[in-house]
């Protein structure tokens, strides 16, 4: 099943595979390791999908 299978399955009160994966990830070195380079915003997609997450509450910005 695909993180947005994963996720529709949740949101319509249906049992997915697993429990989604969520997290609050603020720190500058998992962005650095696991996002590489680039945009922030596909940084940030890069590392949640290295990491294994499903969903994330917001966008990790090391500089604001």
């Amino acid at each position: 099943m695909t993180n947005y299978e994963r996720f529709v399955k949740t949101i319509k009160f249906e049992l997915p595979d697993r429990i989604l994966t969520y997290d609050f990830v603020d720190n500058r070195e998992l962005l650095e390791t696991y996002g590489g380079k680039g945009d922030l915003i596909e940084r940030n997609a890069r590392m949640a999908k290295n990491i294994g997450l499903d969903v994330m509450r917001y966008i990790y910005d090391p500089v604001n």
